[in-house]
C-alpha cells in the first residue's frame, strides 16, 4: 500500500480472503479507506475529527504517523 500513489484504489482492488462477516481480520487499509470516506463526506480531515469520532467508537487512543 505504501508504494502506490492511490491508497484507496489499492485497498479496493484487494481480493476478499473470506466472505464478509465470517471471520475477523484486521486490515489497516480498511481503516484508511474509512478515513478517506469520512474526509470526503464531511469535507474535513479525519484526523482533525478524531476526538469526536474516536470517542463515539469507544477508542481511547490513536496512533498518528
Amino acid at each position: 500500500m505504501w508504494r502506490t500513489p492511490d491508497w484507496q484504489q489499492f485497498v479496493l482492488d484487494q481480493p476478499m480472503a473470506e466472505a464478509p462477516g465470517t471471520r475477523f481480520y484486521y486490515n489497516s487499509g480498511n481503516s484508511h479507506l474509512l478515513s478517506a470516506i469520512l474526509s470526503k463526506v464531511t469535507g474535513r480531515n479525519a484526523l482533525t475529527m478524531r476526538g469526536r469520532t474516536v470517542r463515539a467508537l469507544g477508542i481511547d487512543d490513536v496512533l498518528c504517523s
